[in-house]
């Protein structure tokens, strides 16, 4: 089973297994790709025979850069110009962190699209800058620069955490002078201020469409007290929290996610 790779007419780069007419879409979340999701597209096209895609955010993987504004509300814009040009709706959005924040808003915003949404380990809150640090950490390696290593030696003065570091190193890309970043590190800086002032309470209230909410159980991005009261704020909702896993709970403990998923496509009655 071979991984198809296209783009939407506003260079939305996208992918999946089998794309013809799809209605699942699986949205990434900030320094990340597309390519996040490719286990559970293969998974959704073997166990499913459906098609599913996943996208790249502007100013991550393959997309296009922003032109201003960079805003959560531009990536909710594209979404939903996506989903009306390259998806069968109503859709079934699945979202982790930015992607869920995104989903969120165009659930809220065209809920004819909509038929369900998942979302992974995102609160309502404004995201505090500090928490979007590592932005700052990749704009300090001088590229383009000679190696990887060189790049993973500049990153781990920051952060000793190795899957952290790997995972803003698969943002670099060899070119014909070296190695650069292939993520838009401008405009993401201007959405990083973007997001620090955008609270999703509003929006969460008007979302009719079905939720799953998902939280890794160690996840300081999604408190146990958050989740309680986006619950609890709720009209239609079910609730998952992934054992021993944290903000990247799809990474971190997939067979756990994938019974989540599992859960969230039957009962969609998509077959």
């Amino acid at each position: 089973m071979e991984i198809r790779e296209e783009k939407s007419s506003l260079g939305i780069s996208y992918r999946g297994f089998l794309i013809e007419n799809p209605n699942i879409v699986f949205v990434h979340g900030i320094f990340g790709s597309g390519r996040n999701w490719q286990n559970y597209l293969r998974f959704v096209a073997k166990e499913y025979n459906l098609p599913a895609l996943a996208l790249d955010q502007r100013g991550h993987g393959q997309s296009d850069f922003f032109s201003s504004p960079a805003t959560l509300q531009t990536l909710a814009d594209d979404l939903i110009h996506f989903l009306k040009e390259k998806v069968k709706t109503p859709a079934l959005l699945i979202g982790h962190s930015l992607g869920a924040r995104v989903v969120m808003k165009v659930a809220a915003q065209s809920p004819d699209l909509i038929r369900s949404l998942m979302i992974v380990d995102s609160n309502l809150e404004p995201i505090p800058t500090q928490r979007l640090s590592p932005l700052d950490w990749m704009k300090s390696v001088p590229t383009p620069i000679k190696n990887r290593s060189a790049a993973r030696d500049q990153l781990k003065t920051f952060s000793t955490d190795p899957m952290i570091v790997n995972f803003l190193l698969t943002n670099l890309i060899e070119k014909e002078n070296g190695w650069e970043w292939r993520i838009d590190l401008n405009g993401l800086t201007e959405l990083r201020e973007n997001l620090a002032q955008v609270s999703l309470e509003q929006d969460w209230a008007k979302i009719s469409s079905p939720i799953h909410l998902v939280r890794g159980e160690k996840s300081e991005h999604l408190t146990a007290l958050q989740a309680k009261e986006m619950i609890a704020s709720a009209r239609d909702i079910k609730f998952y929290e992934i054992p021993e896993a944290g903000h990247w709970c799809h990474a971190e403990n997939p067979a756990e996610f994938q019974k989540a998923l599992r859960e969230f496509l039957d009962g969609a009655s998509l077959l």
